[in-house]
């Protein structure tokens, strides 16, 4: 893997940008999921704490390969993580107004994990056949 200057966009094979579209529609559908999920009431019981935990991670790591792939000139870096918690932010202060709901640092904090555990993923998801292609050059074109 070679390294990328952060101030030049890297290229990105022809063949991968046509599927481009779908993954922004994809993050986009996502993203409006999270937020409805977000701010509608459910039921909070102590048994269930771990799998919303589980959720915010799966959540937020789904949303980072999304984002990943929408933005494929781009590397995933701080910009992108960082935007992401930004949002996840912001849920939690929305949260914090809604009297069904709670502002929880340890939720921002999975949330990160998330994000983490997508960076620590990238490396794997080089070497999947499937998914290569997003990271090969080619010819240049507009994201």
């Amino acid at each position: 893997m070679q390294a990328t200057d952060p101030g030049v966009p890297r290229t990105v094979s022809e063949s991968f940008m046509r599927y481009v579209p779908a993954f922004r529609l994809a993050f986009a559908l996502t993203l409006l999921v999270v937020s409805y999920l977000a701010v509608t009431p459910t039921e909070h019981k102590v048994s269930h704490l771990v799998s919303d935990k589980l959720n915010h991670m799966a959540a937020f790591l789904v949303l980072a390969a999304l984002l990943d792939f929408s933005l494929p000139r781009i590397e995933f870096t701080v910009a992108k993580a960082g935007a992401l918690l930004a949002y996840g932010l912001l849920i939690e202060i929305v949260q914090y107004f809604l009297p069904f709901r709670q502002f929880s640092l340890l939720d921002l904090a999975v949330d990160a994990l998330g994000l983490g555990a997508y960076a620590l993923l990238c490396p794997l998801c080089h070497r999947l056949p499937i998914l290569r292609e997003r990271w090969q050059g080619g010819a240049t074109r507009s994201a």
